[in-house]
């Protein structure tokens, strides 16, 4: 048999709202808020009371959780400003050094042919001028 919830009103959104204070601060890949969870919590057989505004409300409460932690609806970390910019600043150092690379051998290229005596224009046309 199960246990009949005696909440009702005003009393059921704030004890929706306490529950759901109590798990705002923990991991939501550990403890998520959801409905299920405040249905289990109040004891009620029943979701039918946890739609409209108190389902509107859980919802915001599992949002604001996981937004304290960084995690997206599907459960992914999203990476915070300074792990971007840490990861863009590598990247941009990478594609320097390739750039570096490929002007180095560009220019080993151009003075082999100079050396041999080859025309560059017509060796490197197909390269300045693909479409024509």
């Amino acid at each position: 048999m199960t246990k009949v919830s005696k909440l009702r009103g005003q009393k059921l959104t704030d004890e929706i709202e306490r529950i759901c204070q109590e798990y705002i601060s923990k991991d939501p890949r550990v403890a998520r808020i959801t409905r299920s969870l405040i249905q289990r919590k109040l004891g009620q057989s029943s979701r039918s009371t946890l739609v409209g505004e108190r389902g509107k409300l859980i919802d915001h409460y599992a949002d604001q959780q996981r937004r304290n932690f960084n995690i997206t609806k599907t459960g992914i970390r999203k990476k915070t400003d300074d792990e971007k910019l840490v990861k863009l600043r590598i990247e941009n150092e990478q594609l320097k050094r390739e750039r570096d690379q490929a002007v180095a051998d560009y220019a080993s290229i151009m003075n082999g042919l100079k050396m041999k005596g080859i025309n560059l224009e017509d060796v490197l046309y197909p390269i300045f001028n693909p479409h024509e």
